[in-house]
């Protein structure tokens, strides 16, 4: 997703995603049914990810914000990664200053690290950096590993992931007595909730948690 900022006495946020640049394709029963490896090995191939499809029709409605808005500031917010490819041409075309927005990981990440075509990751992510005139991280664990990893970088902002509490003053505050597991993110590999199951069927058998006291 970007972000186009107009810095005026009040502020205007053009947004530009997926749905807006794409056109609309129908689906029929053909593409339903494309091969299921085909798909495979060709979002397997396609880098960063299969967005970079985007690429095209991203930067021609780009052009159309710039041409009807005024523009300052441009924020890619990744993943997805070709986020930030699409971001950089959008700046080399307008010349405006261009902030990443890291939510995870990109090349550090071990779904990366993994992919045989990972040198390529790395130098886009390296190309990217360079050409940002500001990053943010969500925490400070992921801004000390990407100065490890480059060394000096643009300018940096922590802006950790949070809510606004004046959104919920009026929920209702239900007070549960019960142990309570809540996991806000994604299961995907290498990551598994199998021994966290395994460790609650252990406990289950022993007697130390029931349906009565735990909830998940």
């Amino acid at each position: 997703c970007f972000f186009f900022f107009n810095d005026t006495a009040t502020t205007e946020i053009y947004t530009l995603s997926l749905h807006d640049a794409l056109p609309i394709c129908p689906h029929s029963s053909d593409t339903k049914q494309t091969s299921f490896w085909v798909k495979r090995i060709f979002f397997k191939i396609i880098v960063p990810d299969k967005y970079i499809l985007w690429m095209p029709f991203a930067i021609q409605t780009a052009k159309y914000i710039f041409a009807k808005y005024p523009v300052d500031l441009i924020i890619a917010s990744g993943p997805w990664f070709s986020t930030f490819i699409i971001a950089l041409g959008i700046k080399l075309m307008s010349k405006k200053p261009l902030i990443l927005d890291f939510r995870d990981q990109w090349s550090l990440n071990v779904v990366y690290r993994n992919k045989k075509n990972y040198i390529l990751h790395k130098i886009l992510e390296k190309v990217t950096i360079a050409s940002a005139d500001g990053i943010i991280f969500t925490t400070s664990h992921l801004l000390k590993q990407y100065k490890s990893a480059y060394g000096n970088l643009p300018k940096t902002k922590i802006i950790e992931n949070c809510f606004d509490p004046d959104d919920f003053l009026s929920s209702i505050h239900n007070e549960s007595r019960k142990f309570t597991v809540t996991y806000a993110g994604n299961f995907y590999w290498p990551r598994s909730p199998d021994n966290f199951f395994k460790a609650l069927e252990i406990c289950k058998k022993t007697n130390k948690l029931s349906p009565t006291n735990f909830q998940f």
